[in-house]
């Protein structure tokens, strides 16, 4: 909030600073402010675009600066700081899971110190249950194959050793494979809520879009695949999916904090259909996360789908 304001709005960025609120806003022409760290160095490029554009071809006919509008909004800025986002809680998260798989490793150790021997009874009961869990484990981890958040396990090259030798040594190679199983146990718990949440963007993304298939993986980021099987830039997205590739990205990098996402005109570009399933989806985009949504907004099909919410401003 400028703090040249009236003394109403100082109070109130004093009272947002204080509660650690952070504050989003995507504007009527597609400037997106924030007091995000995250989000900042993407609004100033997007000015700096808009600036060089429309400076290049000045003009006051409306339909023309709708042609610039659609050019400048650059949806390569939010889609990489989505990308380092990603990036950064990939290392944290990893991190925290080899903490807990160093905790594993050292109990192991602590064991066979103290001359470790299995309490297990019934040997056949812990090979079963052993593939069992080995079975769930891979999984799980398929997941975060596909967004090349970390290397294929070779949990089938285990399998096939563990079901292949005699039945007096499985209960040594068991003792051997179930710190490797705790561990990577540990590392899939640590980065599973990360990419569910990029795996619902990507999603509510391809919901959305219709001809067109969005991926995303941590080295290349997002792709976006058209009809023919080529793969597209993202300024080959149309002015809607640009609007709302701008909208969920900025709607998914808002859970990094407690945050007010202020909204001006969601509807803009928006055929009637994407206007009635967009609040639903800004809302799973924030589940479990302390965001809150304010839109101002014509758009009778948003209206009707939260009337229950409606504040109406009076002039």
């Amino acid at each position: 909030v400028n703090h040249s304001t009236s003394p109403g709005m100082r109070e109130l960025s004093a009272a947002l600073q204080e509660l650690d609120i952070q504050i989003l806003f995507l504007t009527e022409d597609r400037q997106l402010r924030s007091s995000l760290s995250i989000l900042k160095p993407t609004n100033d490029r997007l000015l700096r675009r808009r600036s060089e554009i429309e400076t290049d071809s000045p003009s006051t006919d409306v339909a023309r600066f709708s042609d610039r509008q659609r050019n400048w909004l650059d949806v390569s800025l939010i889609a990489s700081r989505v990308q380092d986002d990603f990036r950064r809680q990939l290392i944290e998260r990893g991190n925290f899971g080899q903490m807990n798989a160093n905790g594993i490793y050292l109990d192991l150790a602590k064991r066979l110190a103290s001359d470790w021997s299995t309490n297990e009874k019934s040997p056949e009961k812990s090979y079963d249950r052993f593939l069992v869990e080995l079975d769930q484990a891979e999984l799980r981890a398929k997941s975060l194959y596909s967004l090349r958040a970390v290397s294929e396990i070779p949990f089938q090259d285990f399998k096939q050793v563990l079901v292949g030798a005699r039945s007096e040594r499985r209960n040594d190679i068991l003792r051997i494979l179930q710190p490797f199983l705790d561990s990577t146990r540990a590392r899939i718990d640590a980065l599973a809520p990360l990419t569910h949440l990029l795996s619902i963007l990507v999603k509510e993304l391809n919901d959305f879009f219709s001809r067109k298939v969005v991926s995303f993986d941590t080295i290349d980021g997002f792709k976006v695949v058209g009809p023919t099987g080529a793969t597209l830039p993202l300024s080959a997205l149309s002015s809607g999916e640009k609007h709302l590739f701008l909208l969920l990205c900025s709607a998914y990098l808002s859970r990094q904090s407690k945050c007010i996402f202020l909204i001006d005109e969601p509807e803009l570009s928006l055929n009637v259909y994407w206007q009635r399933n967009l609040p639903r989806t800004l809302q799973r985009l924030a589940e479990d996360a302390s965001v809150q949504y304010v839109m101002a907004t014509h758009s009778l099909e948003i209206l009707t789908e939260f009337n229950h919410r409606i504040s109406q401003l009076q002039s």
